[in-house]
């Protein structure tokens, strides 16, 4: 059996690492949405890559010859230089992370997802330091009763079980029904 003072001592300890703990987690939140940003802004340059400035190269080549080509059959056709087509083939430093709604449709994804583990991560500490707090109470506890109320806490998964896609589709057909019947009420 533990002595109180050394009880009392481990659980204050115990707040105090759950605390700190659920503080880094949100400095690593942090971390990760600075990285996600530094990610999706990065710009690369053709000539950083010997592969990319060979590619690069070779297509502005072929981008020259075939325009040649296109100014040719123009001046031929009679179609002033000034108003004659052509191609135009560009380095696309970013990608898809060019286009600013693309950059927010991932920020808002990739932000939720770290919501989700910060969330999760925080409930983790929290049961962590839970479980500690009741393994240095369970070895006090002497009645049946007291042990029985300690174990009465329902589990997370049975207050809030998987979701059904089955019966989300159900209730997102009913809602019109419940809403109809609910307006005809009043």
């Amino acid at each position: 059996m533990m002595l109180r003072y050394e009880r009392e001592g481990l659980e204050r300890l115990t707040r105090d690492r759950e605390r700190l703990a659920k503080a880094a987690v949100d400095g690593r939140a942090a971390e990760m949405k600075a990285d996600f940003e530094r990610k999706i802004s990065a710009e690369y340059s053709f000539d950083q890559d010997p592969v990319w400035k060979e590619a690069y190269q070779r297509a502005q080549l072929e981008l020259h010859q075939a325009n040649q080509k296109i100014a040719s059959e123009c001046e031929k056709l009679g179609i002033p230089r000034q108003f004659a087509p052509g191609i135009d083939v560009r380095w696309c430093s970013r990608g898809e992370n060019m286009v600013k709604t693309r950059r927010e449709e991932l920020r808002k994804s990739a932000y939720a997802e770290i919501d989700v583990l910060t969330k999760n991560a925080k409930t983790q500490i929290g049961v962590a330091a839970s479980g500690v707090r009741v393994r240095l109470l369970e070895g006090n506890l002497t009645s049946d009763d007291a042990k029985q109320f300690l174990e009465s806490m329902p589990s997370i998964e049975d207050l809030m079980p998987m979701l059904s896609l089955k019966a989300i589709e159900q209730k997102a057909k009913l809602q019109p029904i419940l809403q109809a019947a609910n307006d005809d009420d009043q």
